[in-house]
């Protein structure tokens, strides 16, 4: 088995969910964005269960979330394929993911209470050592955490329903522009850290200019 298959089974399995279809979802979403699974391969039903070392249940639960937010697609008759990351989909999917990160941003630096704020302040610090270290694993997994602590400062689900799988195909995106690009990681990340130390502080300005400029930062290598 790959060893960083081992090490998300390992992570995940420690993790609290609500239910373990939950679990393999997420699990997936990981292997997916660090590109473990290639767009290429087409997997059985089979292989995945025991790849993950899961039920057959909680995998088809997981693959019909995956294959609903076009994530994965399933090939008639052969089995499971993970959706290509196309380019002009990137810019589609950036113009819709800006104006409600943005709405979601807004609505952060207005009703973000002190602990959450004081919360934010630590992952960010986090966030910070661990960039300098590099290690990517680690950054997709405190990015997802600081996203779900401002989507719950924000109090709209709604919008954050819609963003969960822009936001999934905007990391696909990033790591593997980083294997052609590897100094976007340090632009990627800087404005990172400034657009959450904008929400940290309520600066709405602030904090959309830096996720704009983020944004902006990945559209223009494309």
């Amino acid at each position: 088995m790959d060893e960083r298959i081992h090490e998300i089974i390992s992570y995940y399995q420690k993790q609290s969910f609500r239910t373990q279809a939950h679990r393999t979802y997420n699990m997936l979403l990981e292997i997916i964005a660090l590109d473990v699974l290639p767009e290429k391969n087409i997997y059985t039903e089979l292989e995945l269960a025991q790849m993950l070392q899961i039920g057959r249940t909680p995998l088809r639960d997981a693959l019909k979330l995956l294959e609903f937010d076009s994530i994965i697609q399933t090939i008639p008759r052969l089995g499971i394929q993970v959706c290509e990351v196309r380019i002009e989909d990137y810019y589609l999917q950036a113009e819709a993911r800006t104006v409600l990160e943005i709405l979601v941003i807004k609505r952060a630096c207005q009703l973000a209470p002190v602990e959450l704020r004081e919360y934010l302040g630590r992952l960010n610090r986090d966030f910070i050592s661990t960039a300098a270290h590099g290690d990517r694993l680690a950054l997709y997994r405190l990015d997802r955490t600081i996203h779900e602590v401002i989507d719950k400062c924000s109090k709209n689900p709604y919008a954050v329903h819609a963003l969960e799988p822009l936001r999934f195909f905007e990391q696909r995106v990033h790591y593997l522009l980083s294997r052609v690009y590897p100094e976007t990681d340090d632009i990627l990340n800087r404005e990172h850290i400034a657009y959450v130390n904008g929400i940290i502080a309520g600066d709405c300005d602030v904090a959309c200019a830096h996720f704009k400029n983020m944004v902006d930062s990945t559209t223009k290598l494309n």
